[in-house]
């Protein structure tokens, strides 16, 4: 069953207006925390039975998906959530670094401290939820946890730029969400990865808070080439080189 009540952690409430609206994000989160694990059967039926819509607003919020990359349909076969290959992986970390890049540069020029306050507290969740890791054994879900803590983090270092187009364009790409679908077939997900994820994204917010955009585009291309996780992808030398780093 989706939980269609499920909010993506550190980000506000979604402000949908349609059903189709509210099937897409919780289709989306249930994608990203693992819910609905790659390779997962789509059924128009049971998703709109569990979501408690009918069945079209579900088959519009499948289309979307499978535009950004999440869903595919088969002929005769009907909707799965996509098992993505390697190279399409890194293909869409390459974009999402390009897209984030420019979100930083933007960001930067109106060198405002306060412009990067919301992701504080994204972090802080990512801190706790790495102590709670470190308490006791991790269970299943605190893979899916981490991604949409990560997913909000991202969105909100986009959101920053305050940049209608760019942000058009991460919705339309969501290159994010194909590398989080990836990392959900990890076999394990151990306390260390939750403290590394955290201080990962700890470390960027700390350069970007710096206002300084050389320090801040270090930080980055680190957060992009950095793998805290083993079978994580990361950009390599060469990746990084065509983005100018």
């Amino acid at each position: 069953m989706i939980d269609a009540q499920a909010k993506t952690p550190g980000s506000p409430p979604v402000r949908a207006t349609t059903l189709r609206e509210e099937a897409y994000h919780a289709l989306r989160r249930a994608i990203l925390s693992g819910q609905l694990a790659p390779g997962a059967r789509l059924q128009e039926t049971e998703l709109a039975a569990s979501l408690g819509v009918s069945r079209n607003p579900v088959r519009e919020a499948l289309a979307r998906l499978e535009a950004q990359g999440l869903v595919r349909s088969i002929p005769n076969q009907g909707a799965r959530v996509i098992r993505p290959l390697p190279t399409q992986v890194q293909d869409a970390l390459l974009v999402r670094a390009q897209l984030e890049l420019l979100a930083v540069r933007l960001a930067l020029r109106k060198a405002r401290l306060c412009q990067f306050d919301p992701l504080a507290g994204i972090v802080a969740q990512m801190q706790a939820l790495a102590r709670e890791c470190q308490a006791s054994s991790p269970d299943a879900g605190v893979h899916g946890r981490m991604n949409l803590l990560d997913s909000a983090f991202h969105e909100g270092l986009m959101a920053s730029a305050e940049s209608e187009s760019l942000q058009h364009a991460w919705n339309a790409a969501a290159p994010l969400d194909l590398i989080f679908v990836y990392n959900m077939a990890a076999a394990t997900y151990a306390d260390r990865a939750a403290t590394a994820d955290a201080e990962k994204h700890a470390r960027l917010l700390a350069a970007l808070r710096t206002c300084n955009a050389t320090v801040a585009e270090a930080a980055l291309k680190d957060h992009f080439i950095a793998a805290p996780r083993e079978g994580m992808v990361s950009l390599d030398a060469a990746s990084a080189a065509i983005l100018g780093w």
